[in-house]
């Protein structure tokens, strides 16, 4: 029997590919749609569960303001074409060029049989 790869796929959110005019180095968005079902839904983030996890003092309202001003900030220096690699825990966002993409560790790959 043949094992199927399953791979981990990575979409940057369309308004932050053209709120910083830059262009996602490999589409994932060209798959059929009955291929659908093999992908796991994206959850949402929960600033108030983020807050309350990894802080004693942050609230929500700062918790989403420091990631927004973060990922602002990726944004602009990605949009000016310079080299961006940033760690994520699971692999590393990456652009040049204006070209982006996320780049998964190795051990996020998994055969099934």
């Amino acid at each position: 029997e043949d094992a199927v790869v399953l791979r981990p796929v990575w979409r940057m959110a369309e308004g932050f590919e053209k709120a910083h005019g830059l262009r996602n180095r490999y589409k994932t968005d060209r798959r059929r749609p009955e291929d659908a079902a093999v992908f796991t839904k994206s959850e949402e983030i929960n600033f108030h569960k983020l807050a309350m996890r990894y802080s004693k003092s942050l609230s929500k309202d700062q918790c989403f303001s420091a990631l927004r001003d973060m990922f602002r900030r990726i944004g602009q220096v990605m949009g000016e074409g310079k080299e961006v690699k940033v760690f994520f825990g699971v692999g590393d966002l990456c652009s040049r060029d204006k070209q982006a993409h996320f780049a998964f560790d190795g051990h996020y790959h998994r055969m099934v049989k």
